[in-house]
């Protein structure tokens, strides 16, 4: 996943810290997916959090980033009108 980001983000100039803040934030989206924490399987030294905020966000991209059918775009049309 590091060599990934140091791929994409080559030309940006991120630190190694920066590069392993973003692999932790990685693992701890794929925990909290699955309703766990990063910080219940003592994978790093301190406390690792992302603000709650941050995670409402991703849920809500996610959310909107599911494709929806065409069929069920217009499937308003088939209720009845009353």
């Amino acid at each position: 996943m590091a060599e990934d980001f140091k791929k994409v983000q080559g030309g940006l100039g991120l630190s190694e810290n920066d590069i392993m803040f973003k692999v932790l934030q990685g693992i701890n989206d794929t925990f909290e997916s699955l309703g766990r924490n990063i910080n219940e399987f003592h994978l790093v030294s301190s406390e690792f959090a992302t603000s709650k905020s941050e995670s409402y966000t991703r849920e809500i991209i996610a959310e909107r980033n599911i494709p929806v059918p065409e069929e069920d775009l217009h499937a308003i049309n088939f209720l009845n009108k009353e």
